[in-house]
């Protein structure tokens, strides 16, 4: 019975231990939380000490805070094999000896070995007459390996801690598929849906997901949260696409510890519908002029009437997107042509507020009319338009030139005489 009492208080003792030490650990890495393979990372921030509870006595790491000192970033992980383990890009150490006198058992320091080999140690002989209590920086150390710090308290172990430093190679996060409405991206051509979304999945996570992953769809940019998946919605994604034409996709992924790596990726959306897209070269709102590339593509199974790819300038914002609308006001236009997909058109020599209407037709008979933004176009400053100022400019020229002309024929006429 004493044996059973005794076996359930040792274990009671040590998961009381336990979380009293995840606690202390989690109470100091207060960075927040960052998402892993398998779970969730504590971000330390500030002092991680080996000893929570004795921070006086207590030797400790220093995690990225901004200070003066060289500092790296530090991840507690918890507890792996019975011993708290951090992941770490690099930490500066800090070695706290405390002598409490020849006769206590209170006297603690710590060591710290790479590897299996010690390369510090605080230990101390007692001294009667010396207080040999100090503390002090011990050393930057971002070398790659496996740290065991264990602090000491009356000559016996109190409390160990790993702490596991990567290299800067070691990277595995990466990205496991993209799918747009649930089609792989990358392998065919993806239809166009008014409705669809982004899916992003990761794969890795050793050393954590950061707390963001930046992405890149053609023009846009957005930093967003992330862990093994990332929904971009269909209210951020429709007016970064393409289509009928190639997305670019650029995914850069950070791990934890703030290591990153980018990826790139390409993918066509094509279009069941005739579409007609304006890009603007320019991103000036006035200018002497305006060069407008458009693009029309059919749906698919379509081609183009290229007959009816038609475009005009009008000063009327408001002018009806339809096809008889359209032709009505093309024919009054003074600026107005017809268009080959992928050209531009350029309006000059023009003064006021402008827009683009452009029309496509393909052979199934659909039609598609755009207007463009608004630009404001201003008449070009004549370059060869001549002031008084120049006028007497070139008369001045022209009186200093003469003058020695004039004094030689005076000496040479002397000369002759």
């Amino acid at each position: 019975m004493k044996k059973i009492i005794l076996f359930i208080l040792t274990i009671v003792s040590y998961f009381l231990f336990n979380f009293v030490n995840i606690k202390a650990y989690d109470s100091v890495c207060n960075g927040g939380e960052i998402y892993a393979d398998g779970g969730k990372y504590k971000v330390c921030e500030g002092y991680v000490y080996l000893k929570p509870s004795e921070k006086k006595h207590s030797s400790h790491l220093v995690a990225d805070v901004g200070v003066e000192y060289k500092t790296g970033k530090i991840l507690y992980v918890g507890k792996i094999d019975g011993i708290d383990t951090f992941y770490s890009s690099g930490f500066n150490y800090y070695g706290v000896v405390y002598d409490d006198g020849p006769f206590s058992n209170k006297d603690s320091y710590s060591d710290l070995s790479i590897n299996g080999i010690i390369d510090y140690s605080g230990k101390f002989e007692d001294n009667i007459f010396i207080d040999q209590s100090k503390g002090s920086f011990i050393n930057f150390y971002n070398e790659v390996g496996n740290y065991l710090i264990r602090h000491y308290v009356g000559g016996k172990v109190d409390t160990v801690i790993k702490v596991v430093v990567a290299s800067k190679k070691d990277f595995d996060l990466g990205v496991s598929s993209i799918k747009y409405n649930g089609y792989n991206i990358g392998e065919n051509s993806v239809i166009f849906d008014e409705k669809g979304e982004l899916a992003f999945n990761f794969s890795g996570g050793k050393y954590g997901f950061g707390k963001f992953v930046e992405i890149t769809i053609n023009k846009c940019e957005m930093k967003k949260s992330y862990s093994h998946t990332l929904i971009v919605k269909n209210e951020e994604l429709s007016s970064c696409l393409k289509l009928n034409d190639s997305n670019i996709v650029s995914v850069n992924l950070y791990d934890g510890l703030g290591k990153s790596k980018k990826f790139n990726y390409s993918f066509p959306i094509v279009s069941d519908k005739l579409k007609i897209t304006l890009e603007n070269s320019v991103s000036k709102l006035i200018t002497t002029s305006r060069r407008i590339v458009i693009k029309a593509k059919a749906g698919i199974g379509d081609v183009l009437d290229a007959s009816n790819c038609l475009y005009y300038w009008s000063e009327n914002a408001n002018d009806k997107l339809t096809y008889k609308d359209f032709m009505s006001n093309y024919e009054l236009s003074n600026n107005k042509g017809s268009y080959a997909t992928n050209n531009a058109v350029i309006l000059r020599h023009s003064e006021g507020t402008y827009y683009l209407y452009a029309l496509a037709k393909d052979s199934s008979g659909e039609i598609a009319v755009v207007r463009s933004d608004e630009y404001i176009l201003k008449k070009d400053e004549s370059l060869n338009k001549a002031t008084v100022g120049d006028f007497i400019l070139v008369l001045s020229f022209c009186v200093c030139a003469a003058i020695p002309i004039f004094v030689y024929l005076v000496v040479r006429g002397k000369d002759t005489e």
